[in-house]
C-alpha cells in the first residue's frame, strides 16, 4: 500500500493536468494530430511507471524492423503491460485491449486517444471487424500494433504463458507485415500491493521477427505455436534472471 501512497503523492498534480488533455484527445481525436496525442500519452505512461520505481532491462532493439508498420506479439502478465510499451516506444504505436479496459479512467482514455481498438471476445462479428480495422491500419497508417495473443493476462502464479490464439496473427499474415515476438517479465508486481520492492525490474526482449512471406502455405494455427514456443523459452530465462534483479 505504501507504494501506492507514494505514487499518488508524486503523480497527482501532473495526472490531474495530463488527464484533462487525455480526456480531450480521447473525446475528439480528430482535432489533434496523432503524433501529438501519442507523445502526450507516452509521457504520461513514463511518469506513472517512474513513480512506481520501474527499472527496465531491454534487449533486442536491433530486431525491430526498419519498416514503420508491423505487429508485436508479447506475452501478457499485467494491466501494466500496455503502459510499459507506450512508455518505451517514442514512435507511434497502438494496441488492442479487451473491452473492459475502456472503463479504466486512465488507460481506457489513452487507448482511445492513440486510436487503439477494444475487442469483445464474446462477439465474433465485432472481433472480426476489429481485425479488419487493424489490417487496414497496417497497410495505410504506418503504425505498429501490439496484440497480446494470449487474449488476456495470465492468472498462473508462476507467470506461465497461456495458449497463443492464431487469430491475433491474421492482420499481419494477410498483409504480409512482419511479426515481432516479444518476451516480457516482471510487470505483474507493479500494481500488486503484496510486493513491496524498492524497485520493480521489468525485462523485455524483442525477438527475431517472423516474415510471413517465408511461411507461405502455413496458417496462423501453425505459426502461433512457433511464436509461443520462442517467447516461452525466453520467459523461462527471464524468470531465472529475475532472482538476481529483484531488490
Amino acid at each position: 500500500m505504501l507504494k501506492y501512497v507514494k505514487a499518488v503523492f508524486l503523480l497527482l498534480p501532473r495526472l490531474l493536468v495530463s488527464y484533462v488533455w487525455i480526456f480531450r484527445y480521447s473525446r475528439h481525436p480528430e482535432r489533434f494530430s496523432y503524433l501529438k496525442r501519442y507523445q502526450k500519452s507516452s509521457k504520461i505512461c513514463a511518469k506513472v511507471l517512474k513513480a512506481f520505481n520501474v527499472k527496465y532491462y531491454i534487449d533486442g532493439y536491433e530486431n525491430l524492423p526498419c519498416e514503420q508498420s508491423y505487429l508485436l506479439t508479447p506475452n501478457h502478465q499485467s494491466v501494466a503491460d500496455p503502459l510499459v510499451f507506450l512508455a518505451i516506444f517514442k514512435e507511434p504505436t497502438t494496441f488492442v485491449a479487451k473491452k473492459e479496459i475502456a472503463k479504466y479512467p486512465l488507460i481506457g482514455r489513452i487507448v482511445k486517444a492513440i486510436n487503439g481498438e477494444f475487442i469483445d471476445r464474446d462477439n465474433l462479428r465485432q472481433e472480426m471487424n476489429v481485425m479488419k480495422a487493424i489490417k487496414k491500419s497496417l497497410l495505410y497508417d504506418n503504425r505498429r500494433w501490439i496484440i497480446f495473443p494470449e487474449g488476456t493476462r495470465t492468472k498462473d502464479k508462476n507467470m506461465e504463458l497461456g495458449e497463443f490464439k492464431a487469430g491475433a496473427l491474421k492482420p499481419a499474415l494477410s498483409t504480409e507485415k512482419k511479426i515481432v515476438p516479444v518476451a516480457i517479465y516482471g510487470t505483474f508486481r507493479i500494481f500488486d500491493t503484496k510486493y513491496k520492492n524498492r524497485e520493480f525490474p521489468v525485462q523485455i526482449r524483442f525477438l527475431e521477427p517472423v516474415d510471413p512471406s517465408q511461411y507461405q502455405g502455413k496458417s496462423g494455427t501453425e505459426i502461433a505455436p512457433l511464436i509461443e514456443k520462442r517467447i516461452r523459452e525466453e520467459v523461462d530465462k527471464m524468470r531465472l534472471r529475475d532472482q538476481e534483479l529483484v531488490k
